[in-house]
């Protein structure tokens, strides 16, 4: 059984929320790490625990550290690409928005007529992605050999 020998605490709280990392030391000597979260629900608090043993610890600390790297990036991917989409609707309209057959119609007149794709940006309200893309689905460069 493990022995109660605190070493060191660190605490973080958030909310109704607090996380406890304490290093302890055995009964025979042998050091380990336990996160403690405590939450209160209601009129009581709820506390769960998990234990990382000495030599245990490089490898949790490296899977630790990698899973928190990869969500923070998973945030800052959704929030650039939300942004991206933002700024792209300020400056063009019709950006994400749905082609019509008429657009797809004009698109292909215009596009057979020599326009250059900022030409079309400025017509279409769209940025050079929904241009090119659309150009690409409908098949146009090869359609009228274009390239």
């Amino acid at each position: 059984m493990l022995d109660k020998k605190n070493l060191d605490t660190e605490m973080s709280s958030r909310g109704n929320r607090t996380y406890f990392f304490d290093v302890k030391e055995s009964a025979n000597q042998k050091l380990y790490l336990r996160i403690t979260e405590r939450k209160k629900a209601d009129d009581k608090y709820e506390s769960h625990k998990i234990i990382i043993f000495e030599e245990d610890i490089v490898g949790f600390r490296h899977a630790l550290n990698e899973i928190a790297s990869r969500m923070l990036a998973i945030r800052e991917d959704a929030y650039s690409d939300k942004s991206k989409m933002e700024d792209s609707a300020i400056s063009f309209p019709k950006a994400y928005a749905p082609w019509t057959a008429e657009d797809d119609r004009m698109l292909e007149e215009l596009y057979c007529s020599g326009k250059s794709v900022a030409e079309l940006m400025s017509i279409f309200n769209r940025n050079e992605g929904g241009i090119l893309s659309r150009i690409k689905k409908l098949e146009l460069s090869e359609k009228y050999d274009l390239k």
